[in-house]
């Protein structure tokens, strides 16, 4: 477990895990577990050409969701050694979309323990609402981001990994209070310039640098990033989340429409 932590009313917690991987503690203290990396599975199986540049910073069976979020069906987001500890665990719940539900299913895990996602789908956990937003990611994998409208209201975007589609910028949420947003700018990801482009375009209150720490053939520079929403005059955005260092998120001051 987690170390007990105060949130009022009206704010979210969030731990940055790493990679695309968050955990969230809400105001009614529901925990949403979002693309969890927390092995090395895939520096195993490429003999080290994407090992992990440091290690799991928390233990799985440490988190104690409430239910996993996968935004799609690749190894670092739908990783099975991680989430072995949540399988045989019957009070956690999934959800993602269909070919995450196939996978988890050849898992063990049963159909009345998944929610089936497609884009706009929702889904509630306590007071929060969760919607599918559509993502545009490399293969034949089906690719989703979500709007996480957390209980006392604060609004959170998480991308997935996707590249900065035209629909994508028609179908994101506006005004959140943070977008968390994928910058490595390969594998048909979004880079620096792209990622501030749709922050900036979504007008997000804090934008958190994602996917781009983990692997040395995959990363960026997050102060790249910095620079990105610099050139397009809101730097203020920009906000950096350390490893397992709680943030607290509450509602932004106003909305521009």
């Amino acid at each position: 477990m987690l170390p007990e932590i105060d949130i009022a009313d009206g704010e979210v917690a969030v731990w940055w895990i790493g990679q695309a991987g968050f955990y969230l503690l809400t105001s009614d203290r529901k925990k949403i577990l979002i693309d969890p990396y927390l092995s090395d599975s895939i520096g195993e199986a490429t003999d080290g050409e994407y090992a992990r540049l440091y290690p799991p910073p928390v233990a799985p069976d440490a988190l104690d969701p409430d239910v996993v979020l996968l935004t799609h069906d690749h190894p670092d987001h739908l990783n099975e050694p991680t989430l072995e500890f949540v399988i045989s665990d019957e009070s956690v719940k999934f959800a993602g979309p269909s070919d995450c539900c196939a996978h988890l299913s050849e898992l063990g895990v049963p159909q009345p323990r998944m929610v089936e996602l497609g884009v706009s789908d929702e889904f509630s956990v306590g007071g929060t609402r969760i919607k599918a937003i559509p993502a545009f990611g490399i293969g034949s994998a089906i690719h989703l981001g979500y709007e996480i409208t957390c209980a006392g209201g604060v609004r959170l975007y998480h991308t997935g990994d996707t590249d900065l589609d035209a629909k994508l910028l028609d179908d994101a949420p506006r005004n959140p209070d943070a977008v968390f947003v994928c910058i490595n700018g390969k594998w048909q990801n979004m880079d620096v310039e792209s990622a501030a482009e749709l922050a900036v375009s979504i007008n997000a209150a804090a934008a958190v640098p994602m996917h781009h720490d983990l692997f040395a053939k995959n990363s960026a520079d997050a102060d790249d990033f910095r620079r990105a929403l610099q050139s397009r005059g809101r730097e203020e955005i920009f906000l950096p989340l350390e490893i397992m260092v709680p943030y607290i998120f509450s509602r932004r001051q106003g909305e521009l429409r």
